[in-house]
C-alpha cells in the first residue's frame, strides 16, 4: 500500500490552462524566428490565388527547410566553421561586413 502511495507521489500533474505556455511557450518562439512571417503571408497568399493544387509544393518546402536547417546545425556543429569568426579565428568578410553595418548601425572600421 505504502509503494502505491509513493509512486502516485512521483507522478506530476500536468499543467492546464494559460500554464501550458511556461512550457509550451520557448519552443513557440523558436518556431516562429524559424519560420518568419514573410513565408507564412507568403504561403497564405499563395494558396489563396492558386488554391490546393500547390500543397505538394507546401509538403516539399517544409521538408527542405527542415533538412536545410538541421544539416546546417550539424555541419556548425561539427566543424564549428560558423563561430570561427566570433573567436577572430578568421575575419569577417566583405559580404559578412556590409549587413551587420547596415542593419546594426556599427562602424565598419571596428568591424574589419
Amino acid at each position: 500500500m505504502q509503494e502505491k502511495l509513493m509512486v502516485s507521489k512521483a507522478i506530476q500533474i500536468p499543467p492546464k490552462g494559460l500554464a501550458v505556455l511556461s512550457l509550451m511557450g520557448p519552443s513557440l518562439v523558436w518556431c516562429a524566428e524559424y519560420i518568419g512571417s514573410g513565408e507564412v503571408i507568403l504561403a497564405t497568399r499563395t494558396g489563396a490565388i492558386l488554391g490546393t493544387s500547390v500543397i505538394w509544393a507546401i509538403v516539399f518546402g517544409i521538408f527542405l527547410k527542415y533538412w536545410i536547417g538541421m544539416s546546417g546545425a550539424r555541419y556548425t556543429v561539427c566543424t564549428g566553421e560558423g563561430t570561427e569568426w566570433l573567436n577572430r579565428k578568421r575575419p569577417l568578410s566583405l559580404k559578412m561586413i556590409r549587413p551587420i553595418h547596415a542593419g546594426l548601425g556599427i562602424p565598419a572600421d571596428i568591424l574589419i
